[in-house]
């Protein structure tokens, strides 16, 4: 008994300390906020706040978001449980309150639509709007957040994958403005023990062992590989971070904040100053530049690189991704929206073997072994995953008569699909369609929906 009062006082009085490190200091006159799920993580966040919030007096708010995106029961039950719970240690001594935000329902995908995001992405962004109204409504003085060690070794190895630099594979940090992570470097079990010495349920987001998605495939397959094969990995990946921090500190100083203009709806630098630097600091104003542009995408590293190694040498240079350009002309750099045309959202490959692809929605990453391919389409921080697709097979836009196999075994046309998903007319152009052509009948075996936020349609068999 004495052990596990231990291991309970020792786990608060760590997200005591945490949270001094962030650089606030708790007492009566303080209103702390934490954002809660429902899920383990946000849950022992939030009990281990309200037992220190008896010994300091400090009050606690809570927020708690239902994004309506999953099934009702589901995602309405998540945020009835934070309720009940709040409600709970009220009764028990805690000054704690809850406020309920539901996003309406389509809102997500709507702003996703309209904005080119994946749904995730949307449903953060709206989540974060949220929460910044919240943090000012409230008078906080901070706003704690449930990311544990295990998320950070997830984002570290997914930053990796997707070939981040030193800011990427710097992870995730401790304190942003008044945005703080106590759980930052208490791993998952440590949570769950806590949790469970305390007698207290979570609920667990079902979407979490769907491994279409990137984190999921690395939770869920490959970091129990890597834990088995690779002992010891998570230190030296946490090591790396750090390292990796430091060198970004570092070479952030040298971004040159003042460098963009913006000149008729373009944003503009001179030549020779963008191009005096070393190629790292190149890359960080560019990306800067990207930032202040307002743009959301992940411009690919490839194409960035090929601008820095290519624009230097060649008096006129550019290079394009979804609706930007970025050009180098004798005296300037800049960036814009591409003017498109019917045409510039009209894709076609024809895949035979490994390769890296750019298309208008993202890259293609394929692999083939014996016969037959693993492709993993990436858009934003998102991802999406096929196997066993037989070579050579095409990615391509869509066709006014495609049609695709139901289950029913009758034909239906794509565009009765996207007329049943809603899918406006700029996003029809975007989604891929993947066409086998291994066999003579040549039938689309998939339509990655998933892409511009929608569901996809998978022929099996």
């Amino acid at each position: 008994m004495n052990n596990e009062l231990s291991l309970i006082q020792k786990f608060e009085q760590h997200v005591y300390e945490n949270i001094i490190r962030c650089g606030f200091f708790l007492s009566q006159k303080d209103t702390a906020g934490v954002a809660v799920s429902g899920g383990a993580d946000s849950v022992s966040l939030l009990i281990s706040l309200a037992e220190l919030g008896k010994v300091y007096g400090f009050s606690i708010k809570v927020v708690t978001v239902n994004h309506n995106i999953r099934e009702e029961n589901e995602t309405s039950g998540d945020a009835l449980f934070v309720e009940r719970l709040c409600k709970d240690l009220n009764k028990n001594g805690c000054n704690v309150t809850c406020r309920i935000f539901t996003i309406p329902k389509g809102k997500v995908l709507g702003i996703a639509e309209e904005n080119a995001l994946s749904i995730e992405e949307s449903a953060r962004n709206l989540r974060y709007e949220i929460f910044e109204s919240f943090i000012k409504e409230e008078s906080l003085s901070f706003l704690a957040l449930a990311h544990n060690k295990n998320d950070q070794i997830e984002t570290l190895l997914m930053r990796f994958l997707q070939g981040s630099n030193t800011a990427g594979m710097s992870g995730i940090r401790m304190s942003r403005d008044c945005y703080i992570r106590p759980l930052l470097d208490v791993s998952r079990s440590e949570i769950e023990e806590y949790l469970r010495l305390k007698d207290v349920t979570w609920r667990t987001d079902s979407t979490n062992f769907d491994c279409r998605y990137l984190r999921n495939r690395i939770r869920n397959r490959l970091i129990p590989f890597l834990n088995e094969n690779f002992c010891g990995f998570e230190t030296a990946l946490l090591s790396g971070a750090q390292k990796a921090l430091y060198d970004e500190e570092c070479l952030s100083k040298f971004v040159d904040k003042k460098l963009w203009h913006y000149e008729n709806n373009k944003l503009v630098c001179e030549r020779d100053s963008f191009f005096k630097s070393e190629k790292a600091v190149q890359l960080r104003n560019l990306q800067n530049g990207l930032i202040l542009f307002g743009k959301k995408i992940r411009f690919p590293f490839s194409l960035l690189n090929d601008f820095i190694t290519n624009g230097i040498e060649k008096s006129s240079y550019s290079v394009e991704f979804s609706d930007l350009k970025i050009i180098a002309d004798q005296n300037t750099i800049c960036i814009k929206n591409k003017e498109l045309v019917a045409t510039d959202l009209i894709f076609f490959a024809i895949i035979k073997e490994d390769c890296n692809l750019c298309f208008p929605f993202g890259t293609v990453h394929c692999s083939v072994d014996d016969g037959v391919a693993r492709i993993i389409l990436e858009w934003e921080n998102n991802s999406f995953e096929m196997e066993k697709i037989p070579v050579p097979f095409c990615i391509r836009s869509i066709q006014s008569d495609d049609k695709v196999l139901c289950s029913n075994g009758e034909m239906k046309s794509v565009l009765d699909v996207f007329s049943a998903w809603h899918v406006g007319s700029e996003k029809k152009k975007l989604i891929p369609v993947i066409q086998e052509l291994a066999s003579c009948k040549q039938n689309i075996i998939a339509v990655a929906g998933c892409v511009c936020g929608f569901d996809n349609w998978i022929v099996r068999g």
